[in-house]
């Protein structure tokens, strides 16, 4: 089965015909010919050509258009002034205020700004307001407006039909099944981090897809004859180094398996701008509508409008008032203060013509006057509370100036979140970390979007947990931006309630990339640092290492030698031979210990942290001083408490921390002649539980002047010292989540030690 294609083009052409003739008709009825203002900040050239669209379209349909282009610099009070004088001019019908705006111009106040009976686009909030709880006497989103026409070109009723909507924007997901709902089909809203999608697709009569995710839903997704809209349009490059436009829906797949279904190009595309046409339309007749309103007439020519006798026929017969409540006697007045018009006074009587004499009118008029001159004292009073209020904008402005400024200079934006009706806020430096233009709404689905694909699980539990919990959150996560680049952020939010299930987060967005990856340069610089220090410490003991290999070596060799004249005597000792052999054995697996434990000291690796015996780690480490302490006359003694818990660590740093501790232990000795020099090796678990690892000595002891200089980088009291041995121990048992500390012993020398957290494996 080959799905009917809906054609997009055809019917907007269809639509602008009937524009065409409601425009002939208007005028030919007394009203005046519909103008659309398009106004385009800036120079970008798709809003150009979308602008140049509109505005042949508008000429085409007869009607008047206006367009206005302003620099990309231009202040946002200069465009909302302009709005303003286009909302006063009644040769305007509709307001048309094209998107994208630059950033320093909120979007939001702008589309408030613009009068709801001339908001062409339907974004202004009375008129989104209205939409939302079913009040269809308003000028509705064109897109939405232009997909119900689409799929009523296929089926003539559409109530109790299935329609699932994919997609929760203001502009078109919200209004388009506000739109299917009034129609009586039964309506779900789902969205991309919907789960399950595919199968809730697959229960749609009529699935409208508008994500702007490429090729989000298959063929197999859709419902067998099922009428398919895809709203989105997206432009992807090809691997021939062109690109072209595809929709939402992998057209290919669902042409086989739809009922009917929109292209894109030419499906939903053309069907906007031929129903912006339609508004512009339905604008102007309102507005011709309200041109034979009593009260309009007061309020445009400040001129009084009196009726003696509504009931015959009169200018103001179609006013939609007095057809019904058809009023006996009818008395308009504009209300003037200072040459302003600032209301109008309505009187009507429902029982008797003629009940507005010259007489009642003149008091009226008189009790006009005295509230003027009432007026004009308060006058005065107004201007000041003008002037200070024009002083506090203006400071609130400035304010806004600097905190812009400030967001930018930290890179921290703001935003704010209502849980309950999903409206997030952010501040201009917010949209700039995310990369995203200004937009007058904000989505959930926009922040997880751009997250990190390996981040996004862990942020939408965040999301998920603070929408439930109601209760603060901070968390670090990354971006994965359009150009391919990771960006580190990290979020902080203030829960606020002003009602048990109203939740609203206040919170700020930090982009600490520059800052991380600081880190991260500092974490291999402390990698080579500590890899150099082993090393050298390694050089140290090369003697003592040297002689640990040799001696093993040399028994081998011994060994092998008795082993030959056991062979060669007249009857060969075989059990001696054996037992010689073992012994070599033996030797040899100790020779290549000893080596495979300076091949794991000197090699330099990435930190990998594993459960691990500390007692283990420490006698590894013995046979590499061992010489050397002999060597210097030291006593090594091991006092090592048994079955201690693991501990979570890198075995090569943790054992290049014993080893220079152990050294310094040793050196520290050099100088003592009038007693033994003792280094004693302990283990055991300390009072709160943590493994503690310490070595002491009985050598000089430690300087009370340089105690608290010990461990830091560059401090050293050796004459070849370099003074990083101590500060890049406590480095490593640090980032271990331990501490190293050190202490001056009740008699001679000193004790350094360390201790960490126990070690659980976790529960398979």
């Amino acid at each position: 089965m080959t799905a009917h294609i809906i054609d997009g083009n055809a019917i907007a052409a269809e639509v602008r015909r009937e524009v065409a003739t409601g425009v002939t008709s208007l005028l030919a009825a007394g009203g005046e010919q519909p103008g659309l203002a398009v106004v385009l900040v800036g120079n970008d050239p798709a809003s150009h050509v979308y602008v140049a669209n509109k505005v042949r379209q508008t000429d085409t349909v007869g009607m008047r258009s206006f367009r206005y282009d302003l620099p990309a610099d231009v202040s946002e009070r200069d465009l909302l002034s302009l709005i303003g004088r286009l909302n006063a001019d009644d040769a305007i019908h509709g307001i048309l205020v094209q998107f994208p705006l630059p950033q320093h111009i909120d979007s939001r106040r702008v589309v408030a700004t613009i009068n709801p009976e001339k908001d062409v686009d339907g974004f202004n909030p009375l008129n989104v307001g209205r939409v939302a709880t079913g009040m269809m006497d308003v000028l509705t989103p064109c897109t939405p407006l232009g997909v119900m026409r689409l799929i009523r070109s296929v089926h003539d009723d559409i109530a109790g039909l299935g329609a699932l909507v994919i997609g929760a924007s203001n502009v078109v997901g919200r209004p388009m099944a506000q739109l299917l709902l009034e129609a009586q089909c039964t309506v779900s809203i789902a969205h991309i981090r919907t789960t399950d999608l595919a199968a809730r697709c697959r229960q749609a009569d009529i699935l409208v897809v508008a994500t702007g995710v490429p090729d989000l839903i298959r063929g197999a997704d859709v419902k067998p004859g099922a009428t398919v809209i895809d709203v989105g349009i997206t432009r992807v490059d090809q691997p021939s180094g062109k690109s072209r436009l595809v929709g939402d829906v992998i057209f290919d797949e669902a042409v086989k398996v739809a009922g009917a279904i929109t292209p894109v190009p030419g499906g939903v595309g053309p069907m906007t701008i031929a129903c912006l046409m339609a508004n512009t339309l339905s604008a102007a007749r309102a507005a011709a509508a309200r041109a034979v309103s009593a009260l309009h007439y007061v309020i445009r020519t400040r001129e009084s409008v009196g009726l003696d006798d509504a009931s015959v026929r009169n200018l103001y017969s179609d006013d939609e008032y007095v057809r019904q409540k058809h009023p006996r006697s009818v008395l308009c007045l504009p209300v003037v203060k200072q040459t302003k018009l600032v209301g109008a006074l309505y009187l009507e009587n429902n029982l008797t013509p003629y009940a507005f004499t010259p007489d009642r009118v003149a008091v009226l008029e008189a009790s006009q006057a005295a509230i003027s001159l009432e007026n004009t004292r308060l006058y005065s009073e107004v201007q000041r509370e003008n002037t200070e209020r024009k002083r506090a904008e203006e400071e609130l402005r400035r304010s806004d100036a600097y905190l812009a400024e400030a967001q930018r200079l930290s890179r921290t934006g703001s935003f704010g979140w209502n849980v309950a009706t999903g409206e997030i806020i952010w501040s201009d430096e917010t949209f700039r970390i995310f990369d995203y233009d200004k937009a007058p709404s904000v989505t959930v689905d926009m922040v997880v979007q751009r997250t990190h694909p390996d981040d996004r699980a862990a942020v939408q539990q965040t999301i998920d947990r603070a929408a439930r919990d109601g209760k603060d959150f901070s968390h670090e996560y990354r971006l994965l931006m359009p150009d391919g680049s990771v960006r580190y952020i990290q979020a902080v939010a203030h829960a606020t309630k002003d009602a048990p299930r109203h939740v609203e987060f206040v919170g700020a967005v930090t982009d600490v990339t520059a800052t991380r990856r600081a880190e991260e340069a500092l974490r291999q610089s402390q990698a080579e640092l500590a890899h150099v220090t082993r090393l050298t410490t390694l050089g140290e003991l090369t003697a003592s290492i040297a002689h640990e290999v040799n001696q093993p070596l040399a028994t081998i060799v011994t060994n092998g030698e008795v082993c030959l004249r056991w062979l060669a005597r007249e009857v060969p000792d075989l059990a001696e031979v054996r037992e010689a052999l073992r012994d070599m054995i033996s030797n040899g697996r100790r020779a290549g210990g000893i080596i495979q434990r300076l091949r794991a000291l000197s090699k330099r690796t990435e930190t990998q942290k594993v459960g691990l015996d500390i007692n283990n780690a420490i006698s590894e480490m013995i046979p590499l001083v061992h010489q050397e302490a002999l060597g210097r006359r030291v006593s090594l003694r091991l006092e090592l408490a048994p079955a201690l818990p693991a501990v979570l660590g890198d075995r090569v740093q943790l054992q290049q921390v014993i080893i220079n501790l152990i050294v310094n232990g040793i050196e520290a000795m050099a100088p003592v002649t009038d007693r033994s020099r003792d280094l004693v090796v302990r283990s055991q678990l300390d009072d709160s539980g943590q493994v503690l690892v310490a070595v002491e000595d009985s050598g000089v002891g430690i300087d009370p002047g340089n105690a608290k200089q010990i461990f830091n980088a560059f401090f050293t009291t050796k004459p070849s010292g370099m003074g990083m041995g101590l500060s890049i121990c406590r480095s490593i048992i640090e980032n271990h989540g331990g501490k190293l500390w050190a202490t001056r012993n009740a008699g001679p020398g000193a004790t350094f030690q360390f201790a960490l957290q126990p070690h659980q494996e976790p529960r398979s």
